[in-house]
Order: structure tokens, then sequence, then C-alpha cells
């Protein structure tokens, strides 16, 4: 990609398909349902990505490729030949590695309770990490809430199995 331009930004307000920004391709390349777990890249409506990225040919022969990265599901940044041309407020790394901490009552509580618990309390984990209306210091005390509730629950659990 020659021409580098800023990314589109996408917000509560941003329609969930959106224009990719390419200059060489026009209107043609389109990012579907990036607020989801599956994110498409479209080319004059036909499905040609998913998350693993696509490959694009342009009228004039010229390919390009779009990938799409996201550290969480619906926080995509999308980037063609490396420059980013899609983008959402990303939450910090620290907070969304923060989210993943309630798997660790797998150790503690094995099987499938303690698979229930932690995949329960990482789903709340993650969606709080996400809701940008909420200030960093709130999302993570909230996830420090979330992730001594799964704590608890999986430490209550083994003292009623014994």
């Amino acid at each position: 990609m020659s021409e580098p331009s800023l990314p589109v930004v996408g917000g509560p307000g941003t329609p969930d398909t959106v224009v990719l920004p390419i200059p060489r391709a026009g209107n043609a390349v389109r990012l579907a349902n990036w607020r989801g777990y599956y994110p498409q890249i479209k080319v004059n409506g036909k499905n040609v990505g998913n998350r693993k990225g696509a490959k694009i040919t342009f009228s004039s022969g010229e390919t390009a490729k779009v990938t799409i990265k996201a550290l969480i599901p619906g926080k995509p940044r999308v980037f063609v030949d490396g420059v980013e041309v899609f983008t959402t407020p990303q939450p910090p790394v620290w907070l969304v590695v923060m989210a993943a901490l309630p798997a660790l009552s797998l150790i503690a509580l094995r099987g499938v309770g303690g698979l229930g618990i932690a995949f329960g309390a990482v789903l709340a984990a993650v969606a709080v990490a996400a809701r940008e209306s909420l200030s960093v210091m709130t999302r993570a005390l909230a996830i420090s809430g979330i992730v001594v509730a799964a704590w608890s629950v999986a430490v209550l659990a083994l003292m009623i199995a014994r």
C-alpha cells in the first residue's frame, strides 16, 4: 500500500459492516461483523477471508494481504500489507492478562466444575475489559472482584467435596 492514511476507528456508533479505506479498491472491500467472534472480509459482497486473513486481488492485477488481529473479540485491528486501516479502542494489555486470571481456578478445582467456573469467569472478565464506558481503574477493580469470586467458589467447592 503506497498511500498511508489514518485508520477508521470503530466505536459504538459505527455500523457492523464498514468499508475499509484501501485507495486501490474503492468501496469494494468491507469488514463485516467486526464486533463479533468471527469478523469477515468481503470483496463486492463475497466472503474472501476471516480472522486468518485474506489475499485480495485488485482489478489492476495487484494483490494485498489483509490480516485481522484481535486481542479480545469485538476489538479487532485490520492491516492491509502491514498498514493499519481499521482499529477499535484497545484495552491495556495488562487488563486483558488480568481478565485471564480466573482460568487459574482450574488449578484448584479440576474437572468439569473447575472448567465451568473458569470459563464463566473468564467470559465475564473479558466482557468487563472490553467495556469502553468504564474507566480503566473501574474495569480493573471489577475484574479483581471476578478473580476473587472465581477462586472463592473453587476453594468453597473443594471444601464441600472433602
